[in-house]
This record gives structure tokens, C-alpha cells and sequence, in this order.
């Protein structure tokens, strides 16, 4: 929804439904309604309209109602004059959207009202951008945990639609898009649930998200009273045929944003000494939020108080493995799914009970739980009244009853999670303006670094380095867009102009030239899947614990080759470990499909050994995200630990 207006009359868009209304500002009463679609070359029910401007006459009153339809990427043009009847007199096209054309329409399905029986919702109002509405609902799972009584069904929470690809099965219990068989949710761990698709097939998995659309759409996208009718496919519920293919293939494109608090030259947090990390009532306290620490805590025995599972990412017990932080058939959850643990900074309600969303406990977790040996939360996550509901105080409440498991605390493994990689650069949307103030006296060092900062990760491929605004050519400011270039200069798309960062900066400096530098995603990003580095195969160290972790010893010398699961690797895929680019070779054990490692045994081979203790291997595709982080050890398991 979006909403402009004066002191008389609102503009407001429904998304959903591909409306806009007038709303009287004082009674809230709706003057008049219409669908978008209706003039020349429009297309109806695909506007999805999430942003409106409305210009008014020199005496105030609404005379043009300008609406972005951002899915469809045009600008529907409304006359409001008449807010009593208002009208779509022209609609044009603006941007380029390089998105594939099933994806776009998939979106588009995704976020439209007419997906559900009634009209009223779809599948984004409960999964906002594909992330969740942090709501619990009972839509038929069936009872497993605490939380119903017989004959009822278990509340469980929005999952997030993010990152769903290539953590098959889906849903918590594990019962829909299941290639594997064997145990899940409904049938417990010993059971047989059956497979619904294959996997790593020609269709790259699609018919595992298609089995989990039509699941949606007689579930609880359809009135079942007295049951779901058919819709315009012939099967249960709405939605055509065509939409329902392509809501399949937008289910398996959607990632994560890109981490908050990934610093700008892919190098993790790793302080020498504490730091200052606010706290909940907007002090701070001086502790070593860790992101090193964290993946140190997370994927290395820290010698806790049980055998299995040794750590967080344990595959054996099902817990958060390698490559995406998600499991299947659970043995300590009776065939329950373990979700992927990314995102979990961006939402309170955790757990598919989201149990310890509750203010008892995380006060409790404040003071600590001495029975079982569960210290007081640190100051940055506790809960207090003046903050409310904290992602990060329901992780560190949560997070700290697992202590005499693991022998870890929720501080640095909540860091991890803050500049874990997503696919991103930490230089990813970063910007930095030039002009007269921050090129000049205490800004301009600062300017500086950013800017190098930027210019560093345009040359190692992570980012395309843009910088938008006006210059000064002996006219007046005129517009003007320049790229980075592998020259160290910036150039215009003629190349007409080519500017060193050293002139930009001088130019900005004379107030001739005020431009935005983005750190903005490449050209055909995208065009290559993530690469995803899981269990180690050859060349690992069981001193680490689960995983088993590749392992090298201390010393100078060409190090050994390592072999993992590789997923979407290509042969030709750059290498970097701690965040900078390395030398390395790839091989590919499973063989080869064009440039890609068929998905399996892929090798690894260093040319030069990273320091002691645990350092991270990230890939990157040509035109693709980069990889998740696979960790190695240099050194015992007490340099790594």
C-alpha cells in the first residue's frame, strides 16, 4: 500500500489487487475506486502498484495521481481531479528490469490478491518481500511439539520464502518437495513420508517448488468451505496454469538481502580488545562482538557438555549444516526440519513455536539459569522495556540455553550471523557522496577510505562502482553517470569523459561537480547461480569436531588439495579466503557440464597457505553471487577452536 495527499483527499494503491482509491482524508470514506489495466497496452492485474505521487493545482487541490507499478515497471497516470471519479488516462514504461521473464511473472502471482479464493490477500501478505509476518498460525500441521491437544493442529510461524533454494525439503516438517523420502514432521523420524519430486535433475529442482505451490493454493490460499473448487487450472484453488509454473520458479530465485553489518571489505570483526556494543536501553557496554569467534563457535567443538551433537552445524543430530545452515529429517526433532539459519537477525519470533518469543524467558535468560548452568545474558542482549521485541534479545534468550551443549555463548555467533554472506559484498549498495563538505576538512579522509574501498571491490568483480549526479561543463550542471573502470578512471557510457579519482575529488572540492558513488550490483549479476561449498570429503581434520573441517599444518610450503560438495561450481570460479581474492586451482571429481563441476566431489587447491587459526574460502562465478563461507583450519584444533 502507498498513500499521498492533501488535507482533503487521499490517493491510496492496494497492491494486491491493482487498485487505486480516493479516500476522503477526514471520514476515511472511499470517493471512488479503479482497477489499473484499463487504457491502451495495459495489462490488468499485473501493476502491482507500491508507490504513488500526487501533484495539486497552485490553489491545492488533487489534479494528478502519479502510481508506480513496480512489478510491471510502468507509471500509471491518474486523474484525480474529480476525486469522485477518478481515471487512468495513460500508462508508460520506465526502467529496465533484467529479471527473467518467469521470475517477473512469478513475482507478480506471488503478490497478487487474485491468487486467493476471495481476492483479499496472497501469499506476500503473509510473506512480506518473502520474508515472514512473524505471526503463528494453524493451517494442519500436524501435533508434534508442545503447544495443541488431541484432535487439533500445531501453530507454527511464517517461514521465510527467502534463500529456499537447495535447502529442500520445505516447510518444518519437511512433507512438501521432499526428494529424499524416509522420516519428516508428520510421519516422525522412523517413518516413510514419501518423495514428491527428484532431485538434481534437468529441471534444476523446479519440480520441488512446483509441488509446494498447489499445496498453497487448495491450503490456505482457498476457502474450504465446504471445500477448495477447482480455479481456472482445473485443480484446486486459483491461479492458471502458467502462474502457477512460474510462482514455482520465483519460490527458487529469491535470496537474502545483503548482510547488515558486513564490513565494506569482506573482512570479518575480530577485535584485538573490546569494543563498545549498545545496549538494549541505548547505553553501551565494552565487549568483543566477534564474527571470527562466531564461526569459530558455531562449526568447531568448543567441548561442550554432550557427545552428539559436538556443534551447531553437526550433521549427524540435524542440525545446522553445511553449505546453507539447514537440515532434514531431524533425529533429535522426530523428523522435524531444521530452516536455514540466515536471516534470523531480521525477526523476533523464532522457531516454529517461537517459544522463546516470550518476556519471562528473556528475563530469566537476563539474570542467567544457574540450575543449568546458563550465565547472564550480555548487556547488548538483554531485554528491557524500552526496546520491546529484539531480534537480537530472542536469539541471545534462546541461543543461551544451548550453553551446556555446545559451551558457547550467543554474542559472536549472532555477529557471525550479522556478516555471514548472503551472496553479497560488504561494499554492496554502499555510497558515498562528493561535494564542498565531505571532500574537505575532516571529511575527506573518510571520503577517501570509502572511496578506496569501493574502487577495491569494483576491481575484484564484486560490485559495479557507479557514481550519479550533476557537473559543471562551462553551461551549468548538466546530469551526468559515470562508471568505474578497470583503468582506475571514471567514464561516462560514450566514454567521452574519463575523470581519475583524484580529479573527481578536486572537482567536488570546486563545486563544480556533486555526484552519489554506489557500490551497485554488476552487469548480467546474476547470470551465474551461487556456488555452495559444503562437507568436507578429503584433506579434513576430525580435531575440529562436526564437521570435519579441512585441515593444514603450520609452516611454510604449497598446501594440500582439499575436497568438498560442491554445488554450482564452476571450474573458473574466482577464490578468495578472509574476504581477498587467493590463487587456487579447481577440480572437478564428479566431472564437468560445460564450465560447471557437475555437483559433488570439487577440490581445492591453494598456492598459498593461510595463516594460523580459522580462516574462511568463499567462490565466486563469473556474474554470480559469492559462495557461503566454507571454514579451514591452519594449525591444531586449538588454534582453530
Amino acid at each position: 500500500m502507498a498513500i499521498s495527499g492533501d488535507d482533503t483527499t487521499l490517493v491510496v494503491t492496494a497492491m494486491g489487487s491493482s487498485r487505486v482509491f480516493t479516500v476522503n482524508a477526514a471520514t476515511m470514506a472511499i470517493r471512488s475506486r479503479i482497477d489499473l489495466g484499463s487504457v491502451a497496452n495495459g495489462d490488468f492485474g499485473q501493476q502491482m502498484p507500491r508507490g504513488v505521487a500526487l501533484a495539486s493545482s497552485a490553489g491545492g487541490a488533487p489534479r494528478t495521481a502519479y502510481v508506480l507499478n513496480s512489478f510491471e515497471n510502468t507509471v500509471s497516470v491518474i486523474d484525480v481531479s474529480n476525486p469522485d471519479a477518478i481515471a487512468e488516462t495513460t500508462q508508460f514504461a520506465v526502467g529496465n528490469d533484467p529479471t527473467p521473464a518467469a521470475v517477473r511473472r512469478g513475482r507478480i502471482a506471488f503478490n497478487s490478491g487474485f491468487a486467493s479464493s476471495n481476492g483479499s490477500f496472497s501469499c506476500g501478505s503473509c510473506h512480506p518481500d518473502g520474508n515472514t509476518d512473524q505471526l503463528m498460525w494453524r493451517i494442519g500441521a500436524e501435533c508434534f511439539l508442545a503447544g495443541c491437544v488431541a484432535g487439533e493442529d500445531e501453530p507454527r510461524s511464517t517461514m521465510p520464502i527467502r534463500g529456499l533454494k537447495n535447502t529442500l525439503p520445505l516447510h518444518w516438517a519437511g512433507n512438501l518437495g521432499d526428494p529424499f523420502g524416509g522420516g519428516n514432521g508428520d510421519v516422525g523420524f522412523g517413518g516413510a513420508g514419501g518423495t514428491d519430486c527428484s532431485l538434481g535433475g534437468a529441471d534444476g529442482d523446479h519440480d520441488c517448488f512446483a509441488d509446494l505451490v498447489p499445496a498453497s493454493l487448495r491450503g490456505v490460499m482457498c476457502n474450504q468451505t465446504p471445500s477448495c473448487a477447482s480455479g481456472p487450472s482445473g485443480a484446486p484453488g486459483m491461479l492458471t496454469l502458467q502462474e502457477r509454473d512460474d510462482l514455482a520458479f520465483f519460490l527458487a530465485a529469491v535470496s537474502y538481502p545483503p548482510p547488515r553489518s558486513r564490513r565494506i571489505d569482506d573482512t570479518l570483526s575480530n577485535p584485538a580488545a573490546p569494543v563498545n556494543v549498545p545496549n538494549g536501553d541505548g547505553s553501551a557496554s565494552a565487549f568483543s562482538a566477534n564474527a571470527l569467534k562466531g564461526f569459530q563457535d558455531f562449526f568447531t567443538n568448543q567441548g561442550g557438555g554432550v557427545g552428539d551433537p559436538d556443534t551447531c552445524a553437526d550433521s549427524t543430530a540435524g542440525c545446522h549444516v553445511l553449505p546453507l545452515t539447514a537440515g532434514t529429517n531431524s533425529s533429535t526433532l522426530n523428523g522435524f526440519d531444521i530452516p536455514t539459519m540466515r536471516g534470523m537477525t531480521d525477526r523476533f519470533l523464532q522457531f516454529s513455536l517461537g517459544p522463546t518469543f516470550v518476556r519471562e524467558l528473556e528475563l530469566q535468560a537476563n539474570a542467567g539459569i544457574g540450575v543449568i548452568g546458563v550465565a547472564p545474558l550480555e548487556a547488548p542482549l538483554q531485554w528491557s522495556a524500552s526496546q520491546g521485541a529484539r531480534e537480537i534479545t530472542t536469539f541471545g534468550g534462546a541461543f543461551a540455553i544451548f550453553q551446556p551443549v555446545y559451551n558457547t555463548r550467543p554474542l559472536d555467533i549472532w555477529q557471525m550471523f550479522e556478516e555471514a554472506s548472503t551472496g553479497f559484498s560488504g561494499a554492496q549498495a554502499r555510497q558515498v557522496q562528493l561535494n564542498t563538505r565531505t571532500t574537505s576538512g575532516g571529511g575527506l579522509a573518510q571520503t577517501e577510505t570509502l572511496m578506496a574501498a569501493l574502487e577495491l571491490a569494483d576491481t575484484r568483480g564484486l560490485v559495479n562502482l557507479r557514481a550519479v549526479g550533476v557537473r559543471d561543463a562551462g553551461a551549468g550542471f548538466i546530469p551526468q553517470t559515470l562508471s568505474y573502470r578497470s583503468d582506475g578512471t571514471y567514464k561516462n557510457a560514450p566514454q567521452s569523459l574519463s575523470l581519475t579519482h583524484a580529479q573527481l575529488v578536486a572537482a567536488a572540492q570546486a563545486g563544480t561537480t556533486i555526484m552519489t558513488l554506489t557500490g551497485a550490483l554488476r552487469s548480467k549479476f546474476g547470470a551465474a547461480p551461487q556456488p555452495l561449498l559444503g562437507a568436507c570429503v578429503s584433506g579434513c581434520s576430525a580435531t575440529t569436531g562436526d564437521p570435519a573441517l579441512p585441515n593444514f599444518t603450520i609452516g611454510a610450503g604449497d598446501p594440500p588439495a582439499f575436497t568438498v560438495v560442491g554445488t554450482d561450481v564452476r571450474s573458473d570460479a574466482a577464490i578468495f579466503v578472509n574476504g581477498s581474492p587467493a590463487t587456487g586451482t579447481i577440480g572437478c571429481g564428479a566431472g564437468m557440464t560445460g564450465s560447471f563441476c557437475n555437483n559433488g566431489n570439487v577440490s581445492l587447491d591453494l598456492a598459498v597457505k593461510p595463516p594460523t587459526g580459522l580462516n574462511l574460502v568463499q567462490l565466486q562465478n563469473p556474474s554470480g553471487p559469492l559462495s557461503n563461507e566454507l571454514p579451514i583450519c591452519v594449525g591444531t584444533s586449538a588454534d582453530c577452536n
